[in-house]
């Protein structure tokens, strides 16, 4: 099909209008910390050089991206900084551009007045939340940027060019490797060439995907795996909410917690789409495409579930991201014969989108990370009041901390990145263990998330209790836990001084006896006698029961760390 060259005012705008949307939902959170997976790559970025980014050892959780994770973690970390926001705002233009670059592709299938409205329909939906909102979402947005590249070229006839943007593009993710089915469809459908011809066509890209597949250290053997997540492991689920997710229904809307600003931002977003839809199909000129580009956006949409359907790789919306791509290329042409639908359908997938980003969910929705985006602001902020600074080798153990929020990931943690220390680690409690003799000094914080005061720090050593006690209700079950901790990890006199401090509450005997073994394990028979009678005179046991309930615990008794 032969398509005028389009108004430059007309791209301009909507890229404008794409900038606009894109900073309107998500500028006011550039400034959200890492989240869980960012703290591993940016590890690397900082540790390695720039030769072993591309090393295939660096195939963390059994995919090989060395471009989209290693060297953009890389790259940005030596531009910007350890930066959130350079992060973020990166994201936001490989996002743009990735769209702008969709809009071209269609046009030159089916025109600019469905290029319009395929690419406002697809910048709609909310499952481009999670690539925008997690920095670790740039594996999408350049496997996006890279495919649209691709297929620009393909479409334009440069078949052999356009092997060089898939191959970055399977660098970034392994979701492109449908680049060339979907390639292989144009040309069956738009340009209409035999099945023969149309493979000729596609050579060079098979040829680029053939190397990658060699490549790649442990494509095979990962996708030979289990499938990851078996609530949505089922083919027909998977197709169902794929197919939702264009729409922004992958999930009933049940919006939960919106405050003003929520709503104001999700009703101005909208509105902007909705604007830029009337005004920029008044600007196009409507030409009336055949149905082969609306054949190629099935094909295309088709090819997009398949790395879905591949057991190991489980189901979240953004997988389908270049999947939808496709689908608003066929919807699109059917709506550019009917413009007042197409600004309808804007409007309502536009409002969905707002909708669906403030349902609760758990898969890596927009949801998802403003959860954990929010969770981990209000973590920092205790950390920074409680302790502005901290002493180097600083350990700090963690409990109960929300689930999935990306604390703590990888070698970095975001402690180290919040107080620029590298020299800090944090763990979660059960990772405790004594120092060893070669390590540097330092102190051990012990801290217990609370929804209500957030951080709870768990102080070792003397204390006034009653003022502990009242400042946090939960003093004796947290300092219970802590003793019992010090203890199985063999670090045995920091867990006798829990203990001995506990001893002091009127039901403190079982701590008590606790502490006598503690203090017997290191030849302090004298004190350990004295807390066994200070247990015995509250419980109003025979002295020779109180030594054969020593004894039990003695057998079982941790061995003590050896320094």
């Amino acid at each position: 099909m032969n398509v005028r060259r389009p108004s430059r005012g007309v791209l301009l705008l909507l890229g404008v209008t794409l900038v606009a949307f894109v900073v309107t939902l998500y500028g006011r959170r550039l400034a959200w910390p890492f989240i869980g997976d960012d703290y591993v790559f940016l590890d690397r970025a900082l540790r390695e050089s720039f030769a072993e980014l591309w090393s295939r050892q660096n195939a963390d959780f059994g995919w090989y991206r060395p471009w989209s994770r290693d060297f953009h973690f890389w790259l940005v970390t030596h531009v910007a900084g350890v930066s959130p926001p350079a992060f973020r705002v990166f994201g936001f233009v490989l996002w743009v551009g990735a769209l702008l670059m969709y809009s071209g592709v269609v046009r030159r299938a089916a025109g600019l007045s469905v290029a319009v409205i395929a690419t406002l329909g697809a910048a709609s939906l909310s499952l481009w939340g999670t690539p925008l909102l997690w920095i670790s979402g740039s594996q999408d947005l350049w496997m996006l940027v890279f495919s649209m590249a691709s297929l620009l070229l393909f479409v334009s006839g440069r078949h052999a060019i356009s092997a060089i943007p898939l191959l970055g593009a399977l660098l970034s993710k392994e979701t492109a490797v449908v680049l060339p089915v979907i390639a292989l469809g144009h040309a069956l459908f738009v340009e209409r060439a035999k099945l023969r011809e149309a493979l000729w066509r596609i050579r060079f890209l098979l040829a680029a995907f053939v190397a990658w597949v060699f490549i790649h250290p442990s494509l095979l053997s990962h996708t030979a795996g289990k499938a990851v997540d078996s609530a949505h492991a089922s083919p027909v689920m998977v197709i169902v909410r794929s197919l939702l997710s264009t729409v922004n229904l992958q999930s009933w809307p049940a919006p939960q917690d919106l405050d003003r600003v929520q709503i104001v931002t999700w009703v101005f977003s909208a509105a902007v789409l909705t604007a830029a839809a009337w005004w920029l199909l008044r600007m196009a000129r409507r030409e009336q495409p055949t149905t082969t580009p609306w054949l190629w956006g099935l094909w295309w949409g088709v090819a997009g579930l398949l790395p879905l359907l591949e057991p190991s790789t489980g189901w979240r919306a953004y997988y389908f991201g270049l999947g939808a791509l496709g689908l608003w290329l066929a919807l699109a042409t059917w709506l550019a014969r009917r413009p007042g639908w197409a600004i309808a359908a804007i409007v309502v997938v536009a409002t969905l989108r707002g909708a669906s980003a403030a349902t609760p969910s758990y898969e890596w929705s927009e949801s998802y990370f403003i959860r954990a985006g929010r969770l981990l602001t209000i973590i920092r902020s205790e950390f920074e009041r409680r302790h502005p600074t901290l002493p180097p080798h600083a350990r700090i153990y963690l409990a109960r901390v929300p689930n999935n929020i990306g604390l703590l990931a990888g070698r970095r943690s975001a402690l180290q990145l919040w107080y620029r220390d590298t020299t800090l680690s944090a763990q979660f409690y059960n990772h405790y263990r004594p120092r060893s003799a070669g390590e540097p000094s330092g102190p051990d914080l012990f801290f217990r998330f609370d929804s209500v005061r957030v951080l709870v720090e768990v102080h070792e050593g003397p204390e006034d209790l009653a003022a502990a006690m009242r400042a946090n209700p939960e003093w004796q079950p947290d300092h219970e836990k802590l003793s019992m901790l010090l203890l199985k990890s063999g670090d045995i006199d920091r867990a006798a001084e829990e203990f001995e401090k506990l001893s002091l509450l009127p039901d403190g005997a079982q701590a008590a006896v606790f502490a006598s073994v503690c203090r017997l394990t290191g030849g302090e028979l004298a004190r350990s006698d004295s807390l066994l009678k200070s247990a015995q005179a509250r419980t109003g046991r025979p002295w020779a029961d109180m030594v054969a309930w020593r004894q039990s615990l003695l057998v079982t008794m941790p061995r003590r760390a050896t320094p």
